[in-house]
């Protein structure tokens, strides 16, 4: 005998049959408090220390914390339209095994001490904009980091330890600069970084040989020196025969790179390799020629 079961039954069932871990939570879309279980759908915030997803889609959302915010064991803040942001104490948000997403909308860290993370953690930003105060350690031991889309802000420095943070679209500000440990990389193949020219190096310091803002093959990406001098002769030394930047992972010279003036400030690019352009107007000739034939 087959027993026929309701579509709506079998959906009561698997729902009951989910953990609990795997729930979103989302917020109704209002300007208001988070820790106001009313301004969420189902009327309860989210409990993020047991892997759900606290969703926020629209609104400007203000967490007043009693305390640290903790979001461990797999749970996730996503932020894809709206606004969050940590206003009054200092306290701190803990990430322990949790996960922020930045795919619309904004992020801020507000007033909140420190974002505390561990390797198990992750920070990506695919659009929208995320804006961290203090400074900010890329570190394997904090977890990852992706930046893709959208902007990355950080209040001072961007403490880069990680051999090779790829920005692959998208924008890093950084309102002092970026310091390197070691021979570790930023590379640019899209997007832009942006750093406080003013500062100690033009805005690069603690790097060694090898340490480097580096385009790769085909970057469009760009640099931008804010309030750079376009008189002085700070790039060449600092910046090139210092080793602070490089194409493909190698040392190269002046010549090597595209610089214009805008607002007051350097925008760096690179200039397409010889052979790529070899190879392009290699194929154009080829596509031309074959275009001709067939007439």
């Amino acid at each position: 005998m087959k027993i026929k079961v309701s579509k709506s039954l079998a959906t009561a069932i698997f729902a009951v049959a989910l953990p609990f871990s795997l729930q979103a939570q989302t917020w109704k879309g209002v300007d208001g408090e988070y820790t106001l279980g009313s301004n969420w759908i189902g009327e309860a915030v989210p409990v993020l220390t047991t892997g759900d997803t606290a969703l926020i889609t629209g609104g400007d959302v203000t967490y007043t914390p009693g305390g640290d915010l903790f979001i461990t064991n797999g749970s996730t803040l996503q932020i894809s339209g709206g606004s969050w942001s940590q206003a009054g104490a200092v306290s701190w948000i803990q990430m322990n095994g949790g996960n922020l997403l930045v795919d619309g909308g904004e992020f801020s860290q507000g007033s909140s001490g420190n974002i505390l993370r561990n390797e198990t953690s992750s920070i990506t930003v695919s659009s929208g904009a995320a804006s961290f105060n203090g400074n900010f350690l890329h570190d394997v031991g904090f977890g990852s980091l992706s930046l893709s889309g959208g902007v990355m802000n950080i209040g001072n420095e961007f403490r880069n330890n990680v051999a090779g943070f790829d920005i692959n679209g998208g924008a890093l500000a950084v309102t002092t600069g970026i310091a390197f440990n070691g021979s570790e990389s930023v590379n640019i193949s899209s997007g832009s970084v942006s750093v406080d020219a003013s500062w100690n190096d033009l805005g690069f310091f603690a790097a060694e040989i090898g340490s480097s803002v580096n385009f790769t093959t085909g970057s469009t990406g760009t640099l931008r020196l804010r309030g750079y001098d376009t008189a002085g002769s700070d790039f060449e030394t600092i910046l090139v025969n210092g080793n602070r930047l490089s194409i493909n992972g190698a040392s190269t010279t002046i010549a090597d790179f595209i610089t214009t003036s805008s607002g007051g400030d350097l925008l760096v690019s690179v200039i397409p390799e010889p052979s790529s352009i070899l190879m392009l107007l290699t194929g154009m000739g080829l596509l031309i020629t074959s275009l001709h034939r067939r007439k």
